[in-house]
């Protein structure tokens, strides 16, 4: 999709939310931080009234500040609890931004998830109970890496996904529209069951299997209607819908138009009755279906296709977080000790103290501060990756694996600063194995290292692996998350004492690959063989790795399945 395209997408997306906002719970924009996302906020802010109360998300925003607590200043001061209300009730009836969407901690968002689900937040906390009205909508600006992304519970309330990367300054022109007269007519518009079934349909073919998203493209039809001055849905403003809501929610690389149970052919009528729709239901829902399919972004059928077509887990790879004490992005506090190498959270220590002041007989301008009001922040630290390629450097095809790999190394390590991602090359050929690069981020030593990688004779695979799980452990006892690759034709011939032999090699090797899957690392098993061999399979499975049968694997294909 071209920028200018993409634009029009987003603005009519942009179009829609204004119409709508709190029936289609918000927009979750993808676009990094630049001229083209400033003019759609400030295009999308512009559509709506003056009065609508528009409010950005802190990054490492407590719980406290976006649910409500207790007034430090009145209770140090009156000595009485007074409560205030948090981002949420303070956003009631307008927008939530949320900047870099993709950070936003999973409790967080189950706090904005319940308030969008219930139209209120309520504080029990402190002695005392109030409830907030917190009718609003979310902007989430995603700026996420490959396969970052917001927390499914948030995703999940926001109809609207909208992806402007690569879109120019010039593409970016501003939009707007008669949306009071369209919010007028919007509870007259009607969207018969036709075509409420299309939409369904659609979003089966796609796998988008949320029941959500099929309400949330039912109302983005309604609101293009009455952006068009009209009473009811016609088969643009499904096929527009369709694209908005369902394409960017695809989970199937393809997808065949499911079997209507609705009978196509029309019934039989007389003279005087009104004409039948000149398109049949079955008909309808092909459509929608096309519309949808043919607006799936290519980021989303890239990754599709890399995944076979299937639904896919985020795993522990770059980007995976652990809990810290003093290092990262806060994320809450918690009960405990300064002393223990954690830092103080002095207002929330303050917070937990006031209620008892009078308890504790504290003077005029005194604070008593016990153990149990002690609190200390906790911390998300983005973990770093390694990836390591245990290479097959053997046999007459060597060459031409090593040429493959020398590619996917470096498309791997031009964006390693970014990912945080190390890379290391372990070679097995002849009776042994070594570590010929060192995890490393630095591309210069890296291509320095390959330019001399040897190749030939015979294939001590149980050698490689155990290398390979070795340099895995090491550098998981740094902190970092690793992803091991296999990469061989599996036809093991040297075993681990350096003898010849198939059969004997053939077990070192899977004894070799067991102890991968006993220690829980992540690997992938990608078979350079000229066929996909059923014993690499079996192979695979001791590893615990992802079988990958690839004989004509090229560089770019390597390293996107390489990537952690």
């Amino acid at each position: 999709m071209s920028g200018a395209a993409a634009w029009a997408h987003a603005a009519q997306a942009g179009l829609a939310f204004a119409v709508d906002p709190a029936g289609l719970g918000g927009i979750v924009l993808r676009v990094r931080a630049g001229p083209a996302r400033d003019v759609f906020v400030q295009a999308l802010q512009a559509l709506l009234p003056p009065t609508t109360p528009w409010l950005k998300l802190p990054i490492g925003c407590s719980e406290d500040r976006l649910i409500g607590g207790a007034d430090i200043a009145a209770a140090l001061a009156a000595r009485r609890l007074e409560p205030q209300p948090g981002l949420l009730a303070r956003a009631d009836g307008g927008v939530l931004m949320i900047a870099q969407a993709e950070r936003l901690a999973p409790a967080r968002a189950a706090n904005i998830a319940a308030a969008m689900d219930e139209g209120f937040v309520r504080l029990e906390r402190d002695g005392f109970s109030r409830i907030w009205p917190a009718r609003l909508a979310v902007l989430a600006l995603d700026e996420g890496v490959d396969a970052e992304a917001p927390p499914p519970a948030l995703l999940e309330r926001l109809g609207l996904w909208v992806d402007l990367d690569g879109v120019a300054l010039r593409d970016a022109l501003a939009f707007t529209a008669d949306i009071a007269a369209a919010r007028a007519r919007l509870p007259q518009t009607a969207i018969d069951d036709a075509d409420r079934h299309a939409l369904a349909a659609a979003a089966a073919a796609l796998g988008a299997d949320s029941l959500r998203a099929t309400l949330f493209a039912a109302r983005t039809a309604k609101a293009l209607a009455a952006l068009a001055g009209r009473d009811r849905v016609v088969d643009d403003d499904l096929a527009a819908a369709a694209a908005l809501v369902l394409s960017p929610r695809a989970t199937q690389a393809r997808a065949d138009a499911p079997p209507s149970d609705t009978p196509t052919s029309p019934p039989d009528r007389k003279d005087d009755s009104p004409a039948p729709s000149p398109t049949d239901p079955q008909a309808l829902d092909d459509m929608v279906i096309a519309a949808a399919l043919g607006a799936v972004p290519e980021r989303v059928l890239a990754a599709l296709a890399a995944a076979g077509g299937a639904k896919t887990q985020s795993g522990g790879g770059a980007g995976a977080q652990r809990i810290g004490k003093k290092r990262g992005r806060p994320i809450g506090v918690r009960v405990g000790d300064p002393r223990s190498n954690a830092r103080l959270a002095l207002i929330d220590t303050l917070r937990a103290a006031a209620p008892w002041q009078r308890v504790r007989g504290a003077r005029e301008g005194e604070v008593k501060v016990t153990r149990g009001d002690l609190r200390v922040r906790r911390f998300a630290e983005r973990r770093e990756a390694s990836v390591i390629f245990i290479v097959d450097a053997s046999g007459s095809a060597a060459f031409q694996r090593l040429a493959e790999v020398k590619g996917a190394i470096e498309l791997i390590l031009a964006q390693a600063y970014v990912a945080r991602t190390h890379v290391a090359l372990v070679a097995f050929r002849k009776t042994g194995a070594e570590v010929l690069l060192a995890p490393t981020r630095a591309l210069a030593r890296a291509r320095a290292c390959l330019a001399g990688l040897p190749g030939g004779g015979a294939t001590p695979l149980a050698a490689g692996l155990d290398v390979g799980f070795a340099l895995s452990l090491a550098e998981r006892a740094k902190g970092r998350s690793v992803m091991a690759i296999l990469m061989s034709d599996g036809r093991a011939n040297v075993s681990r004492d350096g003898a010849a032999g198939r059969a004997h090699a053939q077990a070192d090797a899977q004894a070799a690959a067991a102890q991968f899957r006993t220690a829980g690392l992540s690997s992938v098993f990608v078979d350079t063989g000229r066929w996909p061999e059923p014993d690499n399979q079996v192979l695979a499975a001791a590893m615990g790795a992802r079988y990958a049968p690839l004989p004509f694997a090229d560089a770019r294909g390597l390293s996107a399945i390489a990537a952690p």
